[in-house]
């Protein structure tokens, strides 16, 4: 169950409304820009709320995304990079989040 701050955090972000992949060329183009606009709003959001996390860039036309992500935990920062592909059936196929300084690291898969 969502909270209510979590509710409201989620009112305040765009939706999406074209459903298109990158093989979608002109549509997905569209989408791009949605997805670009809701993330910008979350970033900007959070830098209000000073709950700034993380940091991502995507490459020229959007399929390939990195960046790095932090935490604290007992007085200590944590930095990690990512990154992840669109899958070409996105966004009916979620896309997979890599972790490379963890691959390996722990018994779950961080890939």
């Amino acid at each position: 169950m969502l909270s209510n701050k979590t509710k409201a955090t989620v009112k305040k972000i765009p939706l999406l409304k074209v459903r298109a992949g990158p093989r979608d060329k002109e549509a997905w183009g569209n989408r791009l820009k949605e997805e670009l606009k809701a993330m910008i709003t979350y970033v900007n959001n959070n830098k209000e709320n000073d709950n700034d996390w993380f940091f991502i860039t995507p490459n020229a036309d959007g399929t390939q995304w990195s960046g790095k992500c932090w935490v604290y935990h007992e007085m200590q920062k944590y930095e990690f990079q990512f990154n992840f592909e669109i899958p070409i059936t996105y966004p009916v196929t979620p896309f997979e989040i890599v972790l490379p300084e963890l691959d390996g690291k722990t018994v779950k898969m961080y890939r």
